[in-house]
């Protein structure tokens, strides 16, 4: 009898951690700063933000510096004589009426090459598991381009890959690698799209879902 309690209770405690994400009405497309349809939300993390910044850290991304003059201006100085900016800060994205809270990012052995995802609070808790909801936009830049004023660089934008698929899969595929997954689930994001334009004018196709990773903690 004690052996069935036991087992019993267990079941309960793992059916009561089961993910159970308040997915309903969340956003599935990002904005530019002027209303225009951005990247699509393709990428999900259920923890706090500091565990979210120490998982990605574990698999080699860093968190980018806050957009300002200064560092768009080292961004684009560092492109021009292709110099390393681990930490480069990435363009503003607006869900929730603000920027992202926070981004990540790989870079590619070039500032002008890297894989990013911008992430944002949803100010939800998932009641299954009891962690905080994140969701966010993951793609890879593959080029850059300087923004001059009179001959000086003065800042820069990015081209991503079309695959944003593949993007979101080496998000999901690196937090694995790194043993921080509970477990993935897919959720219903923009929908598909093979002819799909963001803010900056840049094509991606897409099945149009979103891994929803739940982090180990």
């Amino acid at each position: 009898m004690l052996a069935v309690r036991l087992i019993s209770r267990l079941l309960v405690l793992s059916l009561s951690l089961a993910p159970r994400p308040p997915w309903s009405d969340l956003p599935t497309r990002t904005l530019t700063s002027g209303g225009v349809a951005g990247d699509p939300v393709n990428v999900a993390v259920e923890g706090s933000q500091v565990q979210i910044l120490a998982d990605f850290h574990a698999m080699g991304w860093l968190k980018a510096d806050p957009l300002s003059l200064k560092d768009d201006a080292r961004l684009a100085v560092d492109a021009v004589f292709h110099r390393l900016y681990p930490t480069a800060p990435v363009s503003n994205l607006f869900l929730f009426h603000r920027p992202e809270d926070f981004a990540v990012e790989h870079e590619l052995g070039s500032v002008a090459q890297r894989d990013h995802a911008r992430f944002w609070d949803t100010g939800r808790k998932d009641p299954g598991t009891g962690l905080e909801l994140w969701i966010g936009d993951a793609s890879q830049d593959v080029g850059i381009e300087i923004l001059r004023r009179h001959h000086i660089p003065i800042g820069t934008t990015h081209r991503i890959n079309p695959n944003v698929d593949a993007e979101r899969a080496r998000v999901v595929s690196g937090l694995q690698g790194a043993d921080k997954v509970v477990t993935v689930i897919m959720e219903p994001g923009m929908g598909a799209t093979t002819n799909g334009r963001n803010g900056g004018g840049d094509h991606f196709s897409t099945d149009g879902k979103v891994a929803l990773i739940v982090l180990r903690r």
